[in-house]
């Protein structure tokens, strides 16, 4: 659907502005404002759902009193016409003006708000719509760099400062992650991030839950920048697909949670950030490689019959675990929430969060992370994990190394369109263990991650349940790692919101799945894990063939 791009106050307002060194670090239009638009209806490709959108829309109006500018959605929602409707800011049907605004009406526009949420697919190079012709491109947008001036044609040029994407591989270090970086250099005002992913994003559930700790992490009693609110909610759910783009000087909070950075102007300075590859990575004994055209089935024949287990969750000890995180001196600054499963939350000094979980026995932790290049490499950063595991509860005996990813700071170049400079601000150590030489994984289940920055450990997942190792039961036949594929391939979007079809070539390996942190689980059952792309897997039951849930 085409609509007006602009409000005509956006046109009064441009003969009040000038250039200056710095902008004020206020709101430029005095209100708090966002937009909202989501792609759940595709002509070319799987539908999605809308709670993660939902989400965003209802909590900064609801929660935080923001102002909506608009809420726009293919299909059509409950409520709403296809026609703008001023009232309640909704209307159906996303389109490219949605994105922008010029000067030829009177219905607001992204650039108009503060903050962007978009859900739907994406490629790296635009954003896709309902239709696949009528896509976003970062071309649309605007990312012809004058280097004379230092700014772009960007359209994102006055009001807008930070855009959150639910979708794929927006935010990379690639060609087309420089070309989006591109679209913060507007003129007269620049935006400040785009906080995304750099390859597969998840899908629901798992889209809707980094939604609730992300504003968790940047709204709480303790705020964190949205930088840090952004890695650690994605780090929260094991989403380690995360890509954020971002101008040097504008480390920001939500608006009321902290300091919001001046627009940054002159030369730009824009860093990339993202888990880069692993450095170690343990294979299952028990893996075939799969091809559209080839099955190596005498690896499968070895592994047919496969028992299962008994599970129990940690008990945890809540004092003792607390004491663990906070000195005496910080006790005074932690606040205690009960939910209603009857896990504590506690926050804490800067930014702090720790979780005790007692359905899973599962420990979450994050801080604000430290935005410092390291000078330690990665066995430094596994000896340090190592020891703050013995101090946090311990490191059990039979966990191994699994990955340690860097956490890396990507300078942009914008003469050459290219990588300038690539830094090392942190390691994601991951710990995993085996029962019966088969790996035990899940999409967030059994394992121990911990990100060591600077000034120490900055996020931590624990959840490591007792396996009744000494269970005694009949092993039962597994299903074919091709049929394992199969449902994988046609279930994909139910986990991740890849646009196209899984790759080709497959990996697949033989695990037992652990269940994630939010599940009790008192039996793990063996589970082909299907890779579908980057460090994006999917589960099948490999007694009924079936996708396992998030």
């Amino acid at each position: 659907m085409k609509k007006a791009l602009s409000l005509i106050l956006a046109s009064f307002m441009f003969f009040f502005t000038f250039y200056s060194s710095v902008y004020a670090a206020t709101d430029d239009d005095g209100k708090k404002e966002f937009s909202v638009l989501a792609v759940g209806d595709y002509d070319y490709y799987k539908n999605l759902t809308f709670e993660d959108a939902n989400y965003f829309d209802d909590y900064l109006q609801d929660s935080l009193g923001w102002t909506k500018i608009q809420y726009e959605v293919d299909p059509n929602p409950d409520g709403t016409t296809d026609a703008y409707n001023p009232v309640d800011k909704t209307a159906v049907g996303v389109s490219l003006g949605d994105f922008k605004d010029s000067t030829d009406g009177i219905i607001p526009q992204a650039d108009q708000g503060d903050l962007l949420y978009f859900m739907g697919h994406a490629y790296s190079d635009r954003m896709l719509l309902k239709d696949e012709l009528t896509d976003v491109h970062y071309t649309d947008i605007g990312t012809t760099y004058d280097s004379s001036t230092y700014s772009s044609n960007s359209a994102w040029d006055d009001d807008l400062e930070w855009t959150i994407l639910g979708a794929c591989s927006i935010a990379n270090r690639n060609y087309d992650g420089i070309q989006w970086a591109k679209t913060l250099m507007g003129s007269p005002r620049r935006a400040h991030g785009i906080y995304g992913y750099q390859a597969s994003s998840p899908s629901y559930p798992n889209d809707y839950y980094v939604a609730t700790k992300f504003f968790a992490n940047a709204a709480g009693t303790s705020p964190q920048t949205i930088w840090s609110s952004w890695i650690n909610a994605n780090n929260y759910y094991n989403a380690t697909n995360w890509g954020v783009i971002e101008h040097s000087g504008n480390r920001d909070y939500l608006w009321g949670k902290g300091t919001v950075t001046s627009d940054t102007t002159g030369a730009p300075v824009i860093y990339q950030y993202q888990y880069g590859d692993d450095r170690v990575e343990l294979l299952s004994s028990a893996s075939v490689e799969l091809s559209n055209s080839s099955i190596q089935t005498s690896d499968f024949t070895k592994v047919k019959l496969v028992g299962s287990y008994n599970t129990t969750a940690q008990k945890l000890d809540e004092e003792v675990i607390i004491d663990q995180f906070y000195a005496d001196e910080q006790k005074n600054q932690i606040y205690k929430i009960r939910d209603k499963k009857g896990d504590l939350i506690v926050e804490g000094p800067k930014g702090s969060k720790l979780e005790i979980l007692h359905t899973s026995g599962a420990i979450k932790y994050s801080r604000e992370i430290v935005d410092e290049v390291v000078n330690f490499d990665y066995m430094e950063a596994r000896a340090m994990a190592d020891k703050f595991l013995e101090t946090h509860g311990g490191k059990p005996a039979d966990a191994f190394v699994w990955k340690i990813r860097p956490l890396e700071k990507n300078l942009l170049n914008f003469g050459t369109d290219s990588v300038d400079k690539s830094e090392k601000i942190g390691y994601l150590v991951e710990y995993k263990r085996k029962v019966d030489n088969i790996l035990v994984d899940g999409y967030n289940g059994d394992s121990i991650r911990v990100l060591v920055d600077n000034q120490g450990v900055a996020n931590m997942h624990k959840l490591w349940r007792n396996i009744d190792k000494n269970f005694n039961n009949d092993k039962k036949p597994i299903v074919t790692p091709e049929i394992a594929q199969t449902a994988a391939i046609n279930n994909v979007h139910k986990i991740w919101k890849v646009p196209g079809k899984a790759d080709n070539s497959i990996k697949t390996d033989l695990v037992y799945f652990s269940k994630s942190f939010m599940h009790d689980q008192t039996v793990m059952e063996p589970a082909w894990r299907v890779e579908v792309g980057k460090d994006s897997y999917i589960f099948v039951n490999a007694y009924s063939g079936k996708i396992e849930d998030y």
